[in-house]
């Protein structure tokens, strides 16, 4: 064997343990795009789940005020004397513990 030989066989050693590494590394590089692009997908899921949850639940509270509001016009309408005697107790109630000496 002659130098020339030597070198070109560690040449070609080197170049085939370089693409194993090469290999390895996109492989790597690969696995770590992939656990990033499922973290992201996650995480995105996630937003939008949270999303509907915060949606459905501001549908439930406007629901809640408008059947509050309902409640509130009947019982003005339908009983004004007994209305106004609860909004004068409850007046009457606030102004004094606001006014403790």
């Amino acid at each position: 064997m002659n130098q020339n030989t030597v070198a070109g066989s560690a040449k070609t050693v080197g170049d085939k343990v370089q693409q194993g590494v090469a290999r390895m590394a996109g492989e790597m590089k690969t696995q770590a795009d992939d656990a990033v692009n499922k973290a992201t997908g996650a995480a995105q899921e996630l937003f939008g789940q949270a999303k509907e949850g915060a949606h459905d639940a501001a549908k439930a509270v406007q629901q809640g005020a408008a059947d509050m509001e309902d409640y509130i016009r009947h019982a003005i309408e339908n009983r004004p004397y007994t209305t106004a005697l609860v909004a004068l107790c409850v007046g009457l109630v606030l102004g004094r513990m606001g006014h403790r000496d």
